[in-house]
């Protein structure tokens, strides 16, 4: 009772207002206020003012001359000083940053105080204020960069300091196919370590831990990407930190109406295709936002809609008319009967003895070429996208704030086929052809000012997700076309699964609905005392996914082993090779994650500021609140033949959920975990242009809700059956154990040796520690130069290793081997494989990253950028059964991160063209108004290792690597062609000696290297009759890889395989994508 008593007292004493999630878009400002002798004056009245919302701040300097300014709405303000004895001082057009803590020392001049000294507030200063490394990308970035798809989530990848990374074990399926910029790799962290903010709130797929949908990009103020050492505000996660702000509306009317066309027809070619992709996307809508009432109400509302329709031609191999006629001649073997053994004279065989779901698959298939069975079909790509985002800000008061955003997302993917012809539905394994994902998002936000020194502010969330894939409706599964098998599947749907090997194949085993629900709430203070600045609150995170997943729930065929002599022959007889069958899973992992911190901003003198900072982050793991499927593996018990309680047929070992000493979420919670974030800024010269910043941090990462794995005993049963009977019946002379029902009866049998992927116990956090030490100088210019060390340190990562790998026996040959793996397995007795999700991994993390950055002035901003880091870890996120030795020495897998790019240099621009003044006005309308803007990404390859292909450990992991006998290295200046023919000397490796893993390290080798240019240039015209200030009409013309550089993907690095060395596959060729857009 004690956690949880605990974490009550936390809600009870943070949630004190509304059921809400920290405020985290706001911005400080803060400063000095001295005369001309440098000396302080308190008592003087600072005001701020939000230009476009009339929102007033104010404050007043104290003793010691220092004033600060919280819970600013990242805009563009006025800020006016004024005291008796001198003159007031304005400065317009300060720009503050979504998570800024700026600062702006003010001067005053003796005089009367209705003298008033204006002056342009400075564009760009260093930061004087904070330890953590961030870099902000403003509006005007984020509106006219070029996007490929105006996925914002791309620009993630500007920042010097992040890079790309992998997904991670369980991000996998149930994604939507557009978050593939989503895995945003920060200080050495996996791709599910980065924390997406939108509005103030988490906005996270709770399946995955990767981001959720974000708003367009004309619906984005701006955004923050912190790198290194994050505040104790934000959510425990061992990455960084996304935070976006979206667009609010202002005093003034203002918006935009925009159609982006992308047509193949003008795109370069894939390296590896012989065609162009032939894929055509329109993304149309606009924006309006203005006020309701003028200062005190204000709206925002944004609409996108993206079609997508691609026409890919496919191939494969289909029966011949002769075949379906049971006409086999052609073929050079003597076929038979595979029930009877009786030889077929002259391979004929009667239609009549057809097995009668085969005849129905016939009518849906096309008929093959003749002699080859070769065809053609086209599997369309049809999707549907409409967004709508809204906010809506209201100031009752001149001391309350509040304002609502809401984002509405519907992606639709129907049913692509063609009516008869079965293969044009998708024959891809584990996906259903028909599909959507439906995503919302709403955000309340409450401030409310007691004093100029104390604010609360009070946010609330909730997401709501359902992610489908089903099968096309217009063709039947095996129970409908008369197979004598339960169908497993929900009612309606089908998942269906067929293979005949060197045929075609029809695989819609991925067939799922999730819908999943999160909810936030939390409460931060904000209290100015003296010259600390204190923020203190918490946080509670609720989250609910449902999975009901289907899988091989109608049945999956497998004809392969010619057991007539021909495989088409099996199939078209009902002689299967291979059938399996398995339950459909059903599970709601659950979790609430209570969290408190407080931070002390101290402003030591006027040159140092110290932050000390510390948040309660517990680990409280999801657990299954439907049937409590999770369970571990103990050594111990399997030593003393321990069996489950629950379920007393289970191997011994195998413990669950609710057995004795084992924690009702298997792995244990823990509230106890209390992470220090501290940090420095120190103004070295006091001249605010020299600043030396430094902080560590400590961090948890928390598991996601796509962990739980039920894909063993007891939690699913699942039937393979060799050589089955007949396709009619593949259980006839055998047990049939269906239906079953949730949870399984604990009287179930289950069949030995089994096969199992579980936790094991005693699982500790994934903690993760960070450092930085950064020096900044103010250029000219508007410029900032940053340089910077980063690292970061990681134990306790989840990964996975073999807990029963086959024991290599010298007696034996190497066949011999390997055809008895559970004889050798040391549990072979009750288990197979036995996957263990371990505590394992450890990771470290060096960059030195060096960044320019100019804010925009005189029509000219950029981010440039370059970084050298080093990654090396012991666990990769590879997921159940992940390639991590067998052997206890777990150091023998060191090695890099599988996304280690060493080297990396980044730049983005974008320059207004100055307007000219000629006296001849068409001149001045052809040469004003255009614009030109690109991204420039340069990095090295990522690392891949170099696998045997065959199982001479004898282990069954199915892992080994080769042995290095020679230099791998082949020159990286040849031609394409030779690339991609030889990336690297297969012959400096060689199978690894039996009984051993192979002596290569992991990930030892570097993939290609990655150039691309993206670049638009655009134009704006004035319109002739315009009504409205700053109404325009704007063409952009877009290229992504403009240059149509050649980016190979990583080569074939399996030394058995016939393509070792072979590169196969590139990133995309030139695309151009062009646009309208009509702002005012």
């Amino acid at each position: 009772m004690r956690p949880f008593r605990m974490a009550l007292a936390a809600l009870l004493l943070f949630a004190a207002n509304l059921p809400l999630h920290a405020q985290l878009t706001s911005a400080t400002i803060t400063g000095q206020i001295t005369d001309n002798s440098k000396s302080a004056i308190p008592g003087a009245s600072v005001v701020v003012v939000d230009t476009a919302t009339g929102l007033t701040y104010k404050a007043t300097s104290d003793s010691q001359g220092a004033y600060v300014l919280t819970n600013l709405t990242p805009d563009t303000y006025r800020l006016t000083v004024s005291m008796a004895g001198f003159q007031t001082s304005t400065q317009e057009n300060l720009i503050v940053r979504v998570g800024d803590r700026a600062t702006v020392d003010v001067m005053l001049q003796v005089g009367a105080i209705t003298e008033n000294v204006t002056v342009q507030a400075a564009a760009a200063s260093v930061d004087l204020q904070s330890p953590t490394v961030s870099t902000v990308i403003d509006n005007t970035m984020t509106k006219e960069l070029p996007l490929n798809g105006r996925d914002v989530l791309q620009l993630a990848q500007l920042a010097p300091d992040s890079g790309p990374t992998s997904p991670g074990p369980y991000n996998q399926g149930a994604s939507r196919p557009d978050l593939s910029n989503a895995y945003v790799g920060i200080s050495g962290g996996r791709g599910d370590s980065t924390a997406f903010y939108l509005d103030g709130a988490l906005n996270e797929d709770v399946l995955t831990q990767i981001a959720n949908v974000f708003p367009n990009p004309d619906a984005i103020q701006e955004f923050s990407l912190d790198t290194s050492t994050f505040s104790a505000k934000f959510a425990g996660l061992g990455g960084g930190v996304m935070n976006v702000v979206t667009r609010g509306g202002g005093n003034q009317i203002h918006g935009t109406a925009f159609e982006f066309l992308r047509n193949s027809a003008l795109n370069g070619r894939n390296y590896f295709q012989a065609t162009q992709d032939g894929l055509k996307r329109n993304q149309f809508g606009g924006t309006i936002g203005g006020p309701i009432r003028k200062d005190r109400a204000f709206a925002f509302f944004s609409f996108q809609r993206t079609t997508v329709r691609q026409n890919p031609i496919n191939s494969t191999t289909v029966l011949t008319q002769a075949q379906r006629n049971g006409d086999f001649s052609s073929s050079s073997k003597q076929l038979s009967n595979p029930f009877t053994g009786a030889k077929y004279a002259g391979n004929q065989i009667s239609p009549s003895t057809f097995d009668s779901a085969a005849s129905q698959i016939l009518a849906l298939l096309p008929v093959g070429a003749p002699g080859s069975g070769l065809v053609f079909y086209t599997t369309r790509l049809i999707q549907n996208n409409n967004q709508f985002v809204t906010r809506v800000d209201v100031n009752p008061t001149d001391k309350l704030h509040l304002y609502a955003s809401y984002l509405y997302d519907q992606l639709n993917q129907p049913d692509p086929s063609t009516p008869g012809n079965i293969l044009s539905a998708g024959t891809s394994a584990g996906s259903g052809p028909v599909s959507s994902w439906l995503s919302q998002f709403a955000v309340l936000n409450s401030t409310y000012t007691f004093t100029p020194k104390l604010t609360t502010t009070v946010v609330g969330s909730m997401s709501r997700r359902s992610n489908k894939a089903l099968s096309s409706p217009g063709f039947p599964g095996w129970s409908q076309l008369g197979v004598q098998i339960p169908s497993l599947v929900t009612p309606g749907y089908t998942a269906m699964s067929l293979g005949i090997s060197n045929y075609f194949s029809v695989s819609w085993t991925g067939v799922y609905r999730i819908p999943s629900t999160e909810g936030g709430f939390s409460n931060m203070w904000t209290w100015v005392h003296g010259r600390h600045t204190f923020e203190f609150g918490g946080d509670t995170l609720w989250s609910k996914v449902v999975k009901a997943q289907d899988y091989e729930g109608d049945g999956a065929y497998t004809f392969s082993n010619s057991r007539s002599g021909d495989n088409a022959l099996d199939f078209l007889l009902g002689a299967p090779t291979q059938f399996i069958q398995q339950a459909s899973f059903y599970e709601v992992p659950t979790r609430m994650l209570p969290a408190a911190y407080f931070v002390d901003t101290w402003q030591v003198n006027n040159r140092l500021v110290l932050t000390l900072g510390v948040r309660w982050n517990p680990f409280v793991p999801v657990f299954d609140s439907a049937y409590h499927q999770e369970g571990i593996f103990s050594a111990k018990a399997y030593a003393n033949g321990t069996r489950s309680t629950l379920y007393p047929t289970l191997p011994p070992g195998l413990l669950l959920a609710g057995d004795p000493g084992v924690p009702s979420r298997v792995i244990d919670t823990n509230y106890h975990l209390f992470n220090p974030r501290i940090g420095f800024a120190w103004d070295m010269f006091g001249n605010n242009k020299t600043s030396l910043r430094g902080g560590y941090g400590l961090y948890q990462d928390q598991m996601t809700a796509n962990m739980i794995n039920l894909n063993y005993s007891p939690f699913n049963v699942n039937v393979t059956i060799t050589n089955p009977a007949s396709t009619e019946n593949p259980y006839e002379g055998q047990v049939d154990p269906f239906p079953i029902t949730k949870p399984t009866p604990q009287s179930t049998p289950f069949q030995v040796p089994l096969a199992a992927g579980p936790f094991v116990p005693d699982m500790k956090p994934p903690t993760i520690q960070q450092w930085n030490l950064t020096l900044e100088q103010q250029l000219p210019l508007s410029t900032v130069f940053r340089l910077s060390y980063q690292g970061s340190t990681a134990y306790h990562l989840l990964g996975a290793i073999e807990g029963n790998a086959a024991v290599y026996n010298p007696a034996l040959t190497q066949k011999q081997n390997v055809s008895n793996y559970n004889v050798r397995r040391p549990m072979g007795q009750f288990y197979q494989g036995l996957s263990l999700n371990e505590d394992i991994g450890t990771s470290n993390y060096n960059a030195m990253v060096a960044a320019v950055q100019r804010q925009i002035g005189h029509g000219f901003t950029f981010l440039a950028g370059y970084r050298w880091s080093r990654c090396m870890t012991t666990a990769d996120p590879g997921g159940f059964n992940s390639d991590v030795y067998a052997t206890p020495v777990r150091s023998a897998d060191y090695g890099r991160c599988s996304y280690d790019v060493r080297n990396q240099f980044k730049t983005s621009a974008v320059w207004q063209m100055p307007h000219t003044h000629f006296q001849f006005a068409p001149a001045n309308a052809a040469l004003s108004g255009w614009e030109a803007n690109g991204i420039l990404t340069l990095r090295t390859g990522e690392p891949y290792t170099v696998l045997s292909g065959v199982d001479n450990s004898t282990s069954g992991i199915g892992k080994d690597r080769a042995d290095l006998v020679g230099n791998p290295t082949l020159s990286t200046s040849r031609s394409h062609a030779q690339l991609a023919a030889a990336f690297f000397n297969k012959a400096a490796f060689a199978p690894n000696a039996l009984g051993t893993y192979g002596d290569t390290p992991r990930d030892f080798l570097t993939g290609p290297g990655y150039e691309d240019l993206d670049f638009s240039l655009n134009k704006a015209f004035a319109l002739p009759f315009h009504k409205m200030e700053g109404e325009r009409l704007q063409f952009r013309a877009e290229a992504f890889n403009l240059l149509n550089r050649v980016n190979f993907n990583n080569p074939n690095a399996t030394i058995s395989s016939k393509s070792a060395g072979t590169i196969t596959s590139a990133n995309d060729p030139r695309i151009l994508q062009f646009a309208l857009k009509y702002m005012f």
